[in-house]
């Protein structure tokens, strides 16, 4: 995705239709249906890598220890498992997640859905430490963070 704004095509939209029919259809178990979501998301916006953190969650915040999370897209199993551990150990110190976390509050905590540079410009982005030890190794500089918070399960997917 491009910082400016793009229009969706009709083959964006059958391809979100084709995913959601697919994860309708598919068996119920959770860990599969949470990669099949993830893979499909990047072929639609044509990114190379994707994560799905789910932890249930005190005060808007993941409970340690509880974290789930499915990657995919990574080159290598090393490379997939150092992302997996680095975001279940993490979570709560990553940029992205403190200020969805906000921003979800300040909605009522409703979905919400935020691209990397809705929160932070390049230099902001890359001066962060976590960033430049972290996510620069792995390669992940844009991002899209969604934020769904469960309140009867205490649980944000």
């Amino acid at each position: 995705m491009g910082s400016s704004l793009q229009l969706l095509t009709s083959t964006d939209i059958r391809g979100a239709l084709r995913l959601a029919n697919e994860l309708h259809s598919m068996p119920t178990a959770p860990h599969r249906r949470r990669r099949h979501l993830i893979e499909g998301l990047c072929k639609l916006l044509n990114a190379h890598v994707g994560l799905n953190l789910t932890s249930p969650a005190g005060d808007g915040k993941p409970i340690d220890g509880q974290t789930s999370v499915v990657t995919v897209g990574w080159p290598h199993a090393d490379d997939e498992r150092a992302a997996a551990q680095h975001f279940k150990a993490n979570c709560r110190a990553d940029p992205m997640y403190e200020r969805i976390v906000d921003h979800t509050a300040r909605n009522g905590y409703a979905l919400a859905t935020c691209r990397r540079s809705d929160f932070f410009n390049a230099a902001a982005w890359a001066a962060i430490p976590l960033v430049r030890h972290r996510r620069q190794a792995m390669k992940i500089d844009e991002c899209i963070v969604s934020m769904y918070p469960l309140p009867r399960t205490n649980t944000s997917a």
